[in-house]
């Protein structure tokens, strides 16, 4: 059934949410028109995707900002496809402010990451230690993917948020390894 012109201005309309600073952003779940939730497929999050985008074509709908509604999905759908940033909009969903106030990281973990990023620097180079350390944190990283996922499951939103920013660590470590210009 295609989307109606007031269904798509219910949804525009719903598809904002409030900033601490008072301000509004984007729900990108509404915007797509996806229930939110963590465990989102790759197939049905494309599929929401493209549904969208035919329905806000401007051939579609005549007089309104294409360029603004094409930007706004975009972001929504390279928001939502990124699972570490779909469960952070999640948290603030359901806590908001609660990435900010789980900022601050045990000095331990820290003292992991800076040894993690001296791994990386030493594996520079050699294809078997790169492959070897490529190994290793796509496995942790994919640990604290479940971790995160049992903590959003049990209401945790500052478990999440603190796996989160974790996240970030092994991340940029994966991504330095694979560019070390970066």
């Amino acid at each position: 059934m295609p989307f109606l012109e007031d269904d798509a201005r219910k949804a525009e309309r719903a598809s904002t949410l409030p900033r601490q600073d008072g301000s509004d952003v984007v729900d990108p779940f509404a915007l797509l028109g996806l229930e939110p939730r963590p465990d989102l497929c790759p197939v049905e999050l494309e599929k929401a995707y493209l549904n969208r985008s035919r329905e806000l074509h401007p051939d579609r709908r005549e007089g309104e900002d294409a360029t603004a509604r094409t930007a706004a999905l975009n972001e929504a759908y390279r928001l939502l496809s990124d699972p570490w940033r779909r469960l952070a909009i999640l948290c603030e969903m359901r806590e908001p402010g609660v990435l900010n106030r789980c900022r601050e990281l045990p000095p331990s973990f820290l003292i992991e990451a800076m040894e993690r990023a001296e791994e990386v620097e030493a594996a520079r180079g050699d294809l078997r230690k790169e492959t070897e350390l490529e190994a290793r944190l796509s496995g942790e990283l994919a640990a604290l993917e479940r971790k995160a996922m049992e903590r959003f499951a049990a209401g945790d939103m500052r478990a999440v948020a603190t796996l989160c920013h974790e996240a970030r660590y092994h991340r940029r470590a994966l991504e330095v390894l694979h560019d070390p210009g970066s």
